[in-house]
This record gives C-alpha cells, sequence and structure tokens, in this order.
C-alpha cells in the first residue's frame, strides 16, 4: 500500500511572546520545503547494500538465538539464547520500519519484502503498520484524533471513563504500564483487530499480513514445543513444555511491547512539548520540528536501535534513511535549535515525564495530572489573530 505523506502545506506556526513580534514570527516559519532543503543528497541517498547488509546484521542474531534455543541443552543456555534473539527483536523491528518508509533500500518491491520478514519476529502485520504509522502518525503527529499514538485525554474525557478503565489509564502511565499500553491499545487493538479503510483491497492486504502473524506464532509454538530439545530440562513434560513457551515466546513478546511503548512515549510525550485538539491549529513544523523529541542515549544503544532516536530528522522526512539520520538530525539542530526538543535520557527525567504527562488541557495547553491539576506552563497560547503561538519561554 502506498501512503502519501501530509500535503506540502505549512499553515502559520507562530512564536514569539508578544502579538507584534508572534504575527512576525507566523510569517517567517519555514515552509516543509525549507526545512527539508536543509538536507543534502547524501541524506536521502539509498542503498541496498547498506540496506541489506543491516538487515541481515540484525537478522543473524534472532537466527543463531533461536538456533541455540532449540538446540542446546539446560535451562540457563536457553535463557541465555532466548536474551539473544529478544535482543535482535527491536532491531529487525526498526529495519522493518524504514522499509515501510520505503527508505531502507531504492527499490520498492524489495522494502515490502524485507519490512514484512523484519516485522514478523514482533509480530507486527506490515499493512496495518503503513497505515497506522506512515499515514495518521507521520500525517498528522500529536494530533488528537488523528495520531493514535499515546495521546493524552483531557480530564473531561477521563472523568467520563468507568472506574475499571480510569484504573487502567493510571497504569499505562507507568514505568510499567507503557508496556501494557502498547500491547493492548496499539497491537492488540488497532494492529491485529480493529484497523481498516474504506478501500476493500487495502483491508486484505490488512487481514493478509495479520494472517502472516497468526501463521508465525504457531510455527514458533510448535518449534518450541516439538523440535526443542529438552535435555537437562527435568522430567516433568508439561511443566518443562509450559518453562519453554514462557522463555521462546511469551517473554521475549512482552519485553518487545514493553520497549516500544518505552520507546514511543518518550518520542512525543515531554513537558515541554504541546498536542493539538484540532487539526487546524497544526502545522507541519509545530507537529515534526516542535512535537518531536530527540532522545539522546548512549551511543552503542542508539546503534543498536538503528538512529531511530535521532527522531526529528526521520519525523521532517521519513524517506531519510536510517543510515544517514544522524547527520541529518545535526543539520536540524543546527538550523532550528531553539524549536528542538533534546533530552539527555536519565532514569530521572523519565519519572518527571510520567509525573507531568498524564491528561492534557486542550484549552489551555498545558499537562495535567489526573486530579486535572496543572503541571506545566501553558506551551500554547493565542495571538491577537486567534493563532496559536509558542510563548518565548517554552523554547528551547
Amino acid at each position: 500500500m502506498t501512503v502519501e505523506m501530509t500535503p506540502e502545506v505549512t499553515p502559520p506556526s507562530p512564536q514569539g511572546d508578544s502579538p507584534v513580534a508572534a504575527a512576525a514570527e507566523v510569517a517567517a516559519v519555514p515552509s516543509v520545503k525549507e526545512v527539508r532543503s536543509n538536507f543534502d543528497e547524501h541524506a536521502h541517498r539509498k542503498s541496498t547494500f547498506k540496506g541489506l547488509l543491516l538487515f541481515a546484521i540484525s537478522l543473524l542474531p534472532f537466527v543463531l538465538g533461536y538456533w541455540g534455543f532449540v538446540e542446546l541443552h539446560g535451562w540457563w543456555l536457553k535463557i541465555a539464547a532466548a536474551a539473544v534473539f529478544t535482543g535482535a527483536i527491536p532491531a529487525l523491528f526498526i529495519i522493518g520500519h524504514d522499509a515501510c518508509h520505503q527508505a531502507l533500500t531504492p527499490h520498492s518491491w524489495l522494502n515490502k519484502i524485507v519490512g514484512r520478514i523484519a516485522m514478523l519476529p514482533g509480530c507486527h502485520a506490515y499493512a496495518v503498520w503503513d497505515y497506522g504509522h506512515n499515514s495518521l502518525h507521520h500525517g498528522w503527529t500529536n494530533v488528537r484524533s488523528k495520531d493514535l499514538v499515546w495521546t493524552p485525554l483531557s480530564k473531561e474525557e477521563y472523568d467520563r471513563l468507568s472506574p475499571a478503565y480510569r484504573l487502567v489509564h493510571r497504569l499505562y502511565r507507568t514505568w510499567w504500564g507503557v508496556g501494557a499500553y502498547y500491547a493492548i491499545e496499539m497491537w492488540i487493538k488497532f494492529g491485529m483487530t480493529q484497523a481498516k479503510v474504506k478501500n476493500a483491497k487495502t483491508n486484505r492486504l490488512f487481514w493478509a499480513d495479520r494472517l502472516s502473524v497468526v501463521l508465525f506464532v504457531i510455527a514458533q509454538i510448535a518449534v518450541v514445543l516439538f523440535a526443542t530439545d529438552r535435555t537437562g530440562l527435568g522430567s516433568n513434560s508439561l511443566a518443562v513444555s509450559a518453562g519453554l513457551l514462557a522463555i521462546g515466546v511469551i517473554i521475549p513478546q512482552v519485553l518487545w511491547n514493553w520497549l516500544m511503548g518505552f520507546v514511543v512515549f518518550q518520542h512525543h510525550t515531554h513537558p515541554t512539548v504541546p498536542w493539538y485538539g484540532d487539526e487546524q491549529d497544526w502545522t507541519f513544523y509545530a507537529g515534526q520540528i516542535q512535537s518531536v523529541v530527540h532522545v539522546e542515549l548512549p551511543r552503542p544503544i542508539e546503534l543498536i536501535l538503528h538512529n531511530i532516536m535521532e527522531h526529528t530528522a526521520h519525523h521532517v522526512d521519513p524517506r531519510i534513511p536510517l543510515y544517514n539520520l544522524e547527520d541529518a538530525q545535526k543539520k536540524l539542530e543546527e538550523a532550528y535549535g531553539g524549536d528542538i526538543v533534546v533530552v539527555p535520557w536519565t532514569l530521572r527525567g523519565y519519572f518527571d515525564t510520567l509525573r507531568k504527562c498524564r491528561l492534557y488541557d486542550y484549552a489551555n495547553h498545558q499537562w495535567l495530572d489526573f486530579d486535572g491539576i496543572a503541571t506545566t506552563p501553558r506551551l500554547l497560547q493565542r495571538d491577537d489573530a486567534g493563532r496559536l503561538v509558542r510563548p518565548a519561554e517554552t523554547r528551547g
């Protein structure tokens, strides 16, 4: 499925702390074309060799880890092997993510094949991800009712929930609940069951890719139960089978979903990052420059995650291959440093974001706690012309 990016039309996205200054800056906000002009030819250069090499490097530990899980003797060796292939799941998924953007290699047909293979270990349906991620999330970043990823509820919406679901929502915004959010809301509900479009052909493709995920899981279970060496695992067949299923299938998926929830939450949720209740107030610059967080992790981790944390550049132009994102991010931060949120990751900062960013006041543009008390200053305000502007004190 080919998904069109948001039309390159940039309504005013003002900044400034006075109506006059704000109005002047509105006119000066860069257009989509101007923002992307910061990227040279190298940024968009795609390489079949680099793309397939990174795919192979990410696939190898998954294959070797699963081989070790099946063939090695004893619980400890199997746990070690499971840790290897579990660690490869996010790396493979990011390869699939890049392929889904048609950025991994110059060949659309090859990207579709690699993308589907790379997303299978993470149990994601490629065509559904293409729609939900490429069209909705990238097309309308941080717009309520458009962007479905980690959209904060207003206090009124939260109060209308049943007591049980209010508890669920509270749990979602905890350090461990981010994984439950992703697994339930994004994977089970949207990805595997509820996502649909008006086009019947596309819906059939959704279900074909979902079927491939189901068949992959069935194959995993069959290998774990019937092909795995059980030497040194004990004599209780039922207990051994349960242990193998837990280590070989269930725990890897739990950890993977937690990591996805953990990472995606921080990409677009931060005490300085606003959300938009009305798409008329949203602009490309506001969504893709000002509402994306560049979370800085130790470089070895960023390499394992294939530079996906260089997230502003990825949102400004998803056609940039992951192997060119680091340079592209540097160019954006040189050009628009005051408007780009850069956050060196710390445990304290992560917990601060979880504490402050629970609900959102879409009228006053402030983050709230679950009692409706503001935890941040106003992130946006309307100027005399009725346009949303960022107060000067909220800029970097």
